[in-house]
């Protein structure tokens, strides 16, 4: 009888094939694990068969933990070989050139992947006549030496359509997929940076710029960031080479009308469909057959035309009679795919034969001597399908234009109607819109949101402007948004907030287009000083910090005329709010200040209110705890008076931190239950998410471990309900940290990869080192030290780059935990008395599962060495200094 020799983690001598025997020993599909891990799963596919490799930080914290290695460290160990093996091996001899489609005609359809966190527009048609392109710019952006890719033409041409079908074909390519960032309503150079965070998810913290946010998420991916409408802020471009120079693992593919003429740019020119030759030339159709020939159906701008006909009126043929009309007609929208779509959406009321008179009669689309541009072109092509609607369509096409990515119906219904077009036939004259694709509508979980094609959108408003209408038009929108921020305030300070932060966040371009024209416009200027006191509170707390400030400082510089105060004194308060989350406490105060004294002298309280407890924020900040209690008193006073229960939760829980601070934790402990009585009460998730954090936080102050627990697992389905990351994240932190303490090794471990998944998403680089470190806290736990010394390699190099002392020591408490782990005792006592002779000497003090295991560590170290030998190493770590031992270490770990 023949014995079966045992599977190890030596039977496989491929990163590749041990993942795959891994991912089915745990039954997951390659889409399962995909998921779990934060990849596209296609390129779990490529992953198995060795031709890429995840990086190390990725494959400790989140490979490990969904293939349920955290306590395998023979498995793991042999992981992270055969994976440093790979990514050797492949940096020498593969790249993305390796991976270029062989295919020469590759289909049109798009392929089945979940692209559904891509943002890529979907289009439900085929992409007609661009084999070429498809192969020609995928072949492009799958070179090595190729970055970046600038594709060009002119507007109307198809380069939205073509790129969005490139990088869904590309998504396998990339481990996270495919990006779309569309810039259509980014109108200057300085929000370019924003439109990509907004993207990619990441948020405009205190920590640290929006730019180094970014470029800490865009480290840690492998994707292809599509940018669409370049066109708009050519001076942005100058921001697309350090993004690439700090993400090695991205490609960007821009849409412009223009090159962007930086360095490494590669461009990629789309040329209109190809035509057919004018009947007078080549091109004849044989007089004794009834159909067109064979060849003249496969050009694909008159399959283009048939494909959209045939979508309105299924029974359309292409035959002798009409062919040489249809060719006519494509040839004078010169080939456009948008000219020849809208031309075909006008099928329903005009035969061929007419549209090509409609063409000659009112446009000279064939010019004497030079032709027009591209862009005349298709602004007539746009003209002549407007000429073709009815008045009502005309007119509520030229108003729509106001809008700014899009619109509700109310919205709609409340700015574009006047007497000669009732509210109650908005919709059906929006609905004819989008049956002649000049409208198309979104749905969301929310609403339904209706938008213009942005091409046609510059043409209403063109149109709207020499109907003379323009003026009050984007008065009439201003006056709703207006409205529209101050019911958004109304919840976001009220009941509802998650609901409505979703909301405010759908009409952020409105609301912007509303202030920037209020800000042009004297007359006007009361409502943009409306809108930007009611949405400061939205800028402050969804981390808009600097569209914050630089609204809210241009409308503070405007608005000093007496009617003007009362939005003057919130907005100074909020701005101040802002400032101070951004660390910029000396300017915050002084808004504060100015806020209160505008405050009393208006006899506002609810503003008074609100200005003292961001003042006493800012004041604990800063450790002036007693002008804080002075501050918190006076404001809960106000609050009780004038039932203001949502600023008296916030101020209740405020002045429990200073309580705790100056030592009446009792007191403290009160005033936090108090407030979390109120925020129930009125169902206020900000409160709850502010007050239960703050428990949490006191209760672990205090050595109550099981309480805290309580409070932070109760707080953070508040911060995940407001889509507030950053707390989100410091509270799994908060709960990694007591778990640990519990001895509660996984759920430890756990809790620390979500907390740093979340902080990684926002580009957070400031707490991640933490998690990281608890994550190799519970590796060691269970005996995986490969696992444990690359996650705590990793935290070491984070704080070492912030300069942040104790947690440098912390990483080498924990390195020395593995040293001694492997029997490596004399360079584990070294560490520990390292660590030790910086403390005593340092006011600083380590975090409390970093001191627990320091000290457990310290008292293991001695018991495995001698006397003599002890104090030899006792008087040796004297002579080291903490820089260089970390900079040997993290030298150590780049060879390995």
């Amino acid at each position: 009888m023949h014995s079966v020799a045992a599977i190890s983690p030596q039977s496989f001598g491929t990163f590749g094939e041990l993942l795959r025997y891994l991912r089915e020993r745990v039954e997951l599909s390659q889409k399962e694990l995909a998921l779990q891990v934060g990849y596209h799963y296609s390129y779990m596919c490529r992953i198995e068969k060795n031709q890429r490799t995840p990086d190390l930080q990725t494959l400790m914290t989140r490979f490990i933990p969904a293939l349920s290695l955290d306590d395998e460290p023979q498995w793991t160990a042999r992981l992270l070989e055969l994976a440093g093996r790979s990514k050797g091996d492949f940096t020498q001899k593969a790249s993305l050139a390796d991976l270029k489609p062989t295919s020469t005609s590759p289909p049109t359809a798009l392929p089945i992947f979940d692209l559904s966190a891509s943002r890529l527009p979907v289009f439900l048609t085929p992409l007609l006549g661009r084999d070429q392109d498809v192969i020609g710019l995928t072949n492009l952006l799958s070179r090595h030496d190729v970055r970046l890719v600038t594709l060009m033409g002119p507007p109307g041409v198809g380069k939205t359509r073509l790129a969005a079908h490139v990088a869904a074909q590309m998504a396998g390519m990339f481990a996270n997929g495919p990006l779309f960032v569309d810039l259509t309503t980014v109108v200057d150079k300085h929000d370019f940076l924003p439109a990509i965070a907004g993207a990619l998810g990441v948020l405009e913290t205190s920590d640290a710029p929006l730019a180094k946010n970014l470029n800490a998420v865009l480290r840690h991916r492998n994707l292809l960031l599509v940018i669409d409408n370049f066109e708009h802020i050519i001076d942005a471009a100058s921001h697309l080479p350090s993004l690439l120079m700090s993400a090695p693992d991205i490609k960007i593919l821009v849409t412009s009308r223009e090159a962007l003429h930086i360095s490494g740019e590669h461009e990629f020119t789309l040329s209109p469909l190809p035509l057919p030759q004018p009947a007078s030339e080549k091109f004849q159709l044989p007089h004794e057959i009834d159909a067109p020939n064979e060849m003249f159906l496969r050009i694909p701008s008159v399959q283009l035309f048939t494909q959209r006909v045939q979508a309105i009126q299924p029974t359309f043929e292409i035959t002798a009679d009409n062919a040489l009309t249809i060719a006519e007609i494509c040839r004078k929208l010169d080939g456009l795919p948008l000219a020849i779509e809208l031309a075909a959406t006008c099928i329903k009321s005009l035969t061929p034969q007419a549209m090509l008179q409609q063409l000659d009669r009112r446009l000279d689309w064939l010019t004497r001597g030079s032709r027009d541009s591209m862009k005349q072109t298709l602004r007539e092509t746009i003209e002549w399908s407007y000429n073709l609607l009815t008045e009502p369509e005309r007119v509520i096409l030229q108003r729509m234009s106001v809008f700014v990515d899009g619109c509700t119906l109310r919205a709609a219904e409340s700015i574009c109607a006047d007497p000669s077009i009732p509210r109650a036939e908005i919709l059906d004259v929006l609905v004819r819109l989008m049956d002649k694709s000049l409208v198309k509508a979104e749905t969301n979980a929310l609403q339904v949101r209706y938008h213009l094609l942005e091409t046609v959108r510059e043409f209403g408003r063109e149109k709207l402007a020499q109907a003379g209408e323009l003026d009050e038009l984007l008065t009439r929108h201003l006056m709703h948004f207006t409205e529209y921020a101050e019911d958004s305030e109304s919840h976001l300070d009220g009941t509802g907030q998650a609901r409505w932060i979703r909301i405010t966040e759908m009409e952020h371009g409105n609301f912007n287009a509303a202030l920037n024209y209020a800000l042009t416009q004297p007359k006007s200027l009361a409502y943009g000083l409306r809108i930007g006191a009611a949405l400061s509170l939205y800028w402050l707390e969804c981390n808009h910090y600097r569209d914050g400030i630089a609204l809210l400082s241009k409308l503070l510089e405007q608005g000093v005329l007496p009617e003007h105060q009362a939005a003057r004194a919130r907005m100074l308060y909020r701005c101040g709010a802002i400032h101070a989350r951004m660390s910029s406490y000396d300017t915050a105060y002084k808004l504060c200040e100015q806020s209160i004294e505008l405050a009393r002298a208006l006899g506002n309280q609810r503003i008074l209110a609100s200005a003292l407890v961001y003042l006493g924020e800012i004041c604990t900040a800063l450790n002036d705890f007693k002008r804080a209690s002075i501050l918190l008193e006076e404001s809960l006073s106000i609050c009780r008076a004038n039932h203001l229960p949502t600023q008296l939760a916030i101020a209740l829980t405020d002045l429990g931190k200073v309580l705790l601070e100056t030592g009446e934790t009792a007191q403290a402990i009160s005033n936090a239950k108090e407030a979390l009585t109120i925020a129930e009460g009125i169902n206020d998730t900000w409160g709850l998410s502010h007050t239960l954090h703050f428990l949490g936080s006191l209760h672990r102050k205090i050595g109550e471990i099981d309480t805290a627990i309580y409070y932070f697992e109760r707080s953070l389905p508040q911060s995940r309900e407001l889509g507030d990351r950053l707390t989100e994240g410091t509270t799994l932190a908060n709960l990694s940290s007591l778990y640990n303490l519990k001895e509660a090794y996984s759920a430890a471990g756990h809790a620390a990869e979500k907390s740093f998944v979340a902080f990684q998403a926002i580009g957070d680089e400031m707490h991640q080192p933490f998690p990281l470190r608890l994550m190799g806290y519970s590796a060691i736990q269970v005996g995986n030290i490969a696992r444990a010394r690359t996650l705590i390699v990793e935290s070491l190099r984070g704080s070492y780059e912030q300069d942040h002392l104790p947690g440098q020591l912390s990483c080498l408490v924990a390195i020395g935990i593995c040293e001694l782990a492997q029997g490596n005792a004399e360079k584990a006592v070294t560490y520990a008395m390292l660590v030790k002779n910086r403390l005593d000497v340092e006011s600083i003090s380590l975090l409390e599962p970093d001191t627990v295991a320091f000290n457990k560590f310290l008292a293991a170290g001695k018991r495995e060495l001698d006397a003599k030998s002890y104090k030899q190493i006792v008087e040796k770590s004297k002579t080291l200094h903490v820089g260089d031992v970390i900079a040997s270490e993290l030298t150590a770990a780049i060879k390995s």
